[in-house]
């Protein structure tokens, strides 16, 4: 098994349910966001999942100047060489001129969802391997189709 495991949120009532429900002594659970990953020491993990998340991640603030999501700069210095990225969420499949597809949500917030060429080109080329595992469940409501890729530094 695992040394340690962290579980990262920026809801609070995730984390504490995510507590109340945790009895291993190696996993923690703590509120966070890109700026607590910032705070991780370089090459200090061997896996980090990316689950149902990404889509917050790329607003056109949190991107570095070649248009990838800044979580994903910090997601490759905290993994150590070799380490795996497994990033499941949506995926926006139809070739259109953007990056990213962007979707005013009924629940009041907008999302980004990275565009299939985008993800396969400019964040694929930054890992020595990265691949489509495959489909991921698509969450009710929610118009864009998911995937599960992996990726290793």
């Amino acid at each position: 098994g695992a040394k340690s495991v962290t579980g990262i949120d920026n809801k609070n009532k995730w984390i504490k349910l995510a507590n109340k429900r945790n009895s291993y002594k190696n996993v923690q659970f703590v509120q966070g966001d890109i700026n607590y990953i910032r705070t991780l020491q370089n090459e200090s993990f061997d896996l980090v999942l990316l689950l149902s998340a990404m889509h917050y991640m790329c607003d056109p603030n949190d991107r570095d100047e070649d248009d990838v999501p800044m979580i994903i700069n910090e997601i490759l210095r905290i993994l150590k060489p070799g380490g795996v990225f497994i990033f499941e969420g949506g995926v926006y499949k139809q070739d259109i001129q953007e990056s990213y597809l962007k979707l005013k949500r009924s629940i009041g917030d907008t999302v980004y969802h990275i565009t299939e060429k985008h993800l396969t080109s400019s964040i694929a080329n930054k890992f020595s391997h990265f691949s489509l595992v495959g489909n991921s469940v698509k969450q009710g409501g929610d118009p864009i189709d998911r995937f599960v890729y992996k990726g290793v530094k």
